[in-house]
């Protein structure tokens, strides 16, 4: 009898051990569920005939996506304040001039500004390409050369612009169309690459950078230095070279701070916003 109460009692603790052990198995099975919902871990779907039908994802993966984004974004622009360069000099349209007017951008710039280079050129801008300033260039951005300018000025909001087009004016008039097909000069174009060099800035956080822009051409020669970082660029101040305004601003070179250099250089989205603008006789 003795031996017969042993045994039943030691399959009791058995039985005892292993429904235990199955709570416990039970348990840490929803704790992982539970974690992989609380890290955001959808479960994945499947269909009637058991397979599984979706990749299993975060369901707040973009707002991980993003964090890690914002991440890299704190980090990038660290790392560009520690070089100490707080001014990006930006040089937007085909290359001219030639390697001693680019020269005496780097020497009498860049070098005293301690300045980073962009540059937004056309894709086959062969000039560009081989010249001492693309291998300085710390972005290279490169834009479609269009037939067609008024194609690119769709790209803002639609075609609906090209109602403002006055095809009645002399032929010889000043457009700020010039580029579109039929139009004279090349206001389109001028404008059209400030609106992509505003896309750039904004998507490469350069504001968060840079405290100094300059926005010039390729073929200025500078005759003598020019710290641009010392330039006192305060709030709602552009400064533009005298003489060559032509009945209006240069626009040919321009040094703005951090805080005003998009709307500095947003002309079509502004001018397509006020109807009063586009409506104005001149």
């Amino acid at each position: 009898m003795s031996v017969r109460r042993n045994s039943n009692l030691i399959l009791l603790l058995i039985v005892i051990a292993v429904i235990v052990a199955l709570v416990n198995i039970n348990n840490s099975f929803h704790l992982w569920i539970g974690q992989k919902e609380e890290h955001g871990f959808a479960e994945p779907e499947h269909d009637d005939n058991g397979n599984q039908s979706n990749l299993v994802i975060p369901s707040n993966f973009s707002d991980v996506a993003e964090k890690r984004r914002r991440r890299q974004l704190r980090r990038k622009i660290k790392r560009a304040r520690r070089t100490g360069n707080h001014t990006l000099a930006v040089i937007i349209g085909n290359f001219r001039g030639g390697e001693q007017a680019w020269q005496s951008l780097s020497k009498n710039v860049l070098d005293p500004s301690s300045a980073d280079l962009a540059i937004l050129i056309p894709e086959n801008d062969y000039n560009a390409k081989n010249s001492s300033l693309y291998r300085r260039a710390k972005y290279v951005w490169t834009y479609h050369d269009y037939d067609d300018w008024g194609e690119a000025v769709d790209l803002i909001n639609g075609t609906w612009w090209r109602s403002l087009i006055d095809y009645n004016r002399p032929k010889d008039a000043p457009s700020i169309f010039g580029g579109v097909k039929g139009e004279p000069g090349s206001g389109a174009i001028i404008f059209m690459l400030r609106w992509f060099l505003q896309n750039h800035i904004r998507q490469e956080h350069l504001t968060e950078i840079y405290s100094h822009f300059m926005i010039t051409r390729s073929d200025h020669f500078y005759q003598c230095q020019q710290n641009v970082s010392a330039i006192a660029v305060g709030t709602r101040r552009v400064w533009i070279p005298s003489g060559g305004h032509n009945g209006g601003l240069t626009d040919r070179h321009l040094v703005v701070g951090r805080h005003d250099v998009l709307n500095a250089i947003d002309v079509y989205p502004y001018y397509f916003a006020n109807e009063w603008l586009y409506k104005r006789k001149y």
